[in-house]
């Protein structure tokens, strides 16, 4: 198997729907939490449109996903543009997408690499340059480069492979997983249909004929948490399609849509261990459905993911949370007439003295108002507040 590729480890993004600037230090397994609306579901979009424009292959981004990024931002106040950049390994990356401009990319890879902090800055510095001079200038290059791949020049004169070949985002919905698909061709990917798990009988359907192994793990995965099933049945209602349902151990073949959301989500999350990789696996509220006691082994999958993919998740969990460390969890806010913030729960106020006492997901369900998380964060929301 081929080694694990870097992960993003800091991520800016300005001016991107609701977040007008936020800062994330992240880790290979991440999670996001924080107050509704807070910005956690528009990080991770940004973070899909980051993952598809640095894949240097051109197979996640069409030019329709940066046209929808840039009517995201609306009609952006004079000289705004929305501005992403990563850093990840060795390499430093920044692009600029201003509405009816060509999108602007910068790049540096520094060596021998500075600590993470002077990285951060250096990022700020590329983002925040207009002009040419040196690697590290924002270039501009027309917008048709997006709908394939971006010029191999700005990776470096040795090829170089970006540490980001594409991003999966997966918002679950049961009813685009119930639905029967359309069978997969032997040259198509294993993947969704969409972000909300459409296609989801014809990706077991294809992990059935390509690996055997793998489909018998499934089952026995499924049923090792389902005891009242023997196992996936598959149909194969016409017109080239399959339909996805369960047998139960007493005999009884029951469809898709009389089947629980629990054991469609449960069913859905095994399945993603045998997509094709992608290098940012980006999850919505990965507990929905999910029996409190299937939690942990929900979160144990994801992080056996995360050590091939990096995994970012928004939650409101706190039982996802008592399963990550205190770096591995962001704080995501969004004060009133500001945009979003993000602080690693490690960097909160008191935070060694405090999981003393809590884990993780009771320490935040113990300061957290639900608005602005303000005894969790103290006197650093005032700070955010400032002008």
């Amino acid at each position: 198997m081929s080694e694990p590729l870097p992960h993003l480890e800091y991520v800016l993004v300005e001016h991107f729907g609701c977040i007008e600037r936020v800062a994330l230090t992240l880790t290979r397994l991440h999670a996001l939490v924080g107050p509704n609306d807070s910005g956690k579901s528009t990080v991770l979009d940004a973070l899909r449109l980051l993952g598809g424009i640095a894949d240097p292959t051109g197979r996640s981004l069409a030019g329709a996903d940066v046209q929808r990024a840039v009517r995201r931002v609306g009609t952006p106040r004079q000289a705004e543009s929305l501005r992403l950049g990563f850093l990840a390994g060795r390499l430093g990356w920044a692009a600029r997408l201003e509405p009816g401009n060509s999108p602007q990319f910068g790049w540096h890879r520094p060596t021998p690499r500075p600590d993470l902090a002077a990285e951060a800055q250096r990022i700020d510095q590329i983002l925040g340059r207009t002009d040419s001079a040196g690697d590290a200038a924002l270039r501009s290059f027309p917008r048709t480069h997006l709908s394939g791949s971006i010029p191999t020049a700005i990776w470096g004169d040795d090829g170089a492979a970006s540490p980001l070949p594409g991003s999966r985002l997966v918002r679950l919905d049961p009813d685009a997983m119930r639905a029967p698909a359309q069978i997969l061709t032997d040259a198509e990917p294993l993947a969704f249909r969409d972000e909300r798990g459409a296609g989801l009988a014809a990706v077991i359907d294809a992990i059935a004929t390509r690996d055997h192994e793998a489909y018998s793990a499934i089952n026995r995965q499924l049923t090792d948490l389902f005891p009242a099933l023997k196992g996936i049945h598959l149909t194969s209602p016409g017109n080239g399609a399959k339909a996805l349902g369960f047998r139960l151990v007493a005999g009884t073949v029951i469809p898709a849509e009389q089947a629980s959301e629990g054991m469609l989500y449960a069913l859905a999350f095994l399945v993603l261990q045998h997509l094709e990789p992608v290098g940012l696996l980006l999850v919505e509220e990965p507990e929905n459905g999910l029996h409190p006691a299937r939690i942990r082994e929900m979160v144990e999958l994801l992080r056996r993911l995360s050590e091939r993919q990096q995994v970012v998740m928004a939650t409101h969990s706190p039982l996802v949370l008592n399963e990550l460390e205190g770096e591995e969890i962001s704080v995501v806010t969004r004060p009133e007439g500001r945009g979003s913030r993000a602080m690693r729960l490690s960097d909160t106020p008191r935070y060694a003295e405090r999981a003393r006492a809590y884990r993780n997901g009771e320490l935040w369900i113990a300061y957290c108002d639900g608005v602005t998380e303000h005894d969790l964060l103290e006197g650093i929301q005032r700070d955010w507040e400032a002008p």
